[in-house]
């Protein structure tokens, strides 16, 4: 589906009252449609690499199918991504910062030292996905789902993990300084119990 010259004119007037305020270009940008994303970054050449690094942070992706996007290194900070779909997806090194994952799956993501910091993941999942060295300082995980997930080196410290499911996780090298894991599969994970003794 191609998008009209209507939208495309409307996407444009968005993006220039946004660069005229000093804000993120898609900030508060509700946009509608993989075909809608895949123009805007044709529009800005963006390939994610180290000089063309993608920046949708703010915008709203609320419950957008984006399964196999290839999003490495691109920003996302404080994007809406609640309910969407990112199964598949290939994050590697990407900023989520302070995004909005709720009720997100991001099952079998490639997500490996990508930054989500502060996000708000209550009910995500993260099923099978490979999070090496991911960030999840102060995130909130609350029931979220990370069985099979191969969390080697994460950071989830002052993390809240309260119900969230590890089961078969691998979660070697784990630093769980101050989260807060209040009935997580403890028992069901001998690696996330021993990180936690750990970290007392």
């Amino acid at each position: 589906m191609l998008i009209s010259a209507t939208r495309q004119a409307e996407l444009r007037r968005l993006r220039r009252a946004n660069d005229d305020a000093g804000q993120s270009s898609y900030s508060g940008v509700r946009l509608l449609s993989r075909e809608e994303l895949e123009w805007v970054f044709v529009e800005h050449n963006w390939r994610g690499d180290a000089h063309h690094k993608p920046d949708l942070s703010g915008a709203d992706l609320h419950g957008l199918d984006l399964a196999g996007v290839a999003w490495n290194n691109t920003y996302l900070t404080g994007a809406n991504l609640r309910d969407a779909s990112l199964r598949g997806a290939h994050l590697y090194l990407a900023d989520l910062s302070g995004a909005d994952l709720r009720d997100a799956d991001c099952s079998g993501a490639e997500m490996n030292l990508a930054r989500l910091s502060r996000v708000q993941a209550q009910s995500a999942r993260f099923i099978g996905s490979q999070m090496h060295g991911v960030h999840f300082f102060a995130a909130d995980l609350t029931r979220a789902e990370f069985i099979r997930a191969d969390l080697h080196g994460a950071n989830l410290r002052r993390a809240i993990l309260e119900w969230a499911e590890f089961e078969g996780a691998i979660l070697t090298r784990v630093d769980l300084l101050n989260a807060v894991i209040d009935g997580a599969t403890l028992l069901m994970n001998p690696n996330l119990a021993l990180a936690a003794l750990n970290q007392k």
